[in-house]
């Protein structure tokens, strides 16, 4: 856990179940972690969630369809599970998990099944951005491809593409924008789409290249955890920096 006041590192309980490629979110004071795969490359359906007041760990309802590489958004008190990829190729598929009842239901299929994609809720939608996906069994990408799921309606709709095709990155939603940062590429380049113009634009690069890493937004800042290449390391970004067009810094 990163206490930014203090600017430390602690370590907490660990999970019950070693994994890769997982996804996790957060409502309230709890923390989901689902799906990925176990050291014999085997996908996961196993949730588990984690009381930050209590530090304790307990199993809940497990996914419907095994998965890993994959993104899950919590909005609305609920958690998607959006597409990634299985034993039988990339997935379309989309759960909501109610964490009242512990229990899935179906949601709106991706338009385009992917894995290494990411996601995030800003405003009432839930925004894919990006990803790999495959044709026939070859594997396809990264894709520039941004939908939207309207959580009113349950319906998709095509968004402005990233400038910049890319998978294995992160996405994070401040105030109106949406930022893509980093992904499996050979610089580390950072957009964001504006709510109000529906457009993108460029507005830095991340200090070296960086792929399958962390963030979130916190206090304000954008936090870089980890990653290829860098898995101890973690930088933050002050996003009003790039909207007053000022030199952003990294700590």
């Amino acid at each position: 856990m990163y206490e930014p006041p203090a600017a430390a590192w602690r370590e907490l309980p660990p999970m019950p179940t070693p994994r890769a490629f997982a996804a996790a979110v957060s409502i309230g004071t709890r923390i989901y972690v689902l799906g990925g795969v176990n050291q014999s490359r085997v996908s996961l359906a196993v949730m588990e969630e984690f009381d930050v007041v209590s530090g304790k760990w307990r199993r809940r309802a497990d996914l419907t369809t095994p998965r890993n590489r994959f993104a899950a958004v919590a909005a609305g008190g609920r958690i998607f599970a959006l597409g990634g990829l299985a034993e039988t190729g990339n997935l379309s598929v989309t759960e909501i998990y109610d964490p009242v009842n512990d229990r899935w239901r179906p949601g709106p299929e991706l338009p385009l099944a992917r894995h290494g994609h990411a996601a995030v809720q800003i405003e009432g939608t839930l925004f894919i951005l990006g990803g790999y996906g495959e044709s026939g069994g070859v594997g396809v990408g990264p894709f520039s491809r941004v939908d939207a799921l309207n959580l009113a309606t349950g319906s998709w709709e095509r968004r402005a593409d990233l400038l910049t095709a890319r998978g294995f990155f992160a996405a994070v939603a401040a105030g109106r924008w949406v930022y893509a940062l980093g992904g499996r590429l050979p610089s580390g380049p950072i957009e964001r789409y504006s709510l109000s113009k529906h457009t993108w634009e460029a507005v830095g690069e991340m200090p070296a290249p960086r792929q399958r890493f962390g963030a979130a937004l916190v206090g304000g800042r954008i936090i870089v955890v980890g990653g290829e290449g860098s898995p101890r390391e973690a930088i933050s970004y002050d996003p009003t920096c790039w909207a007053t067009g000022g030199r952003n810094r990294k700590r």
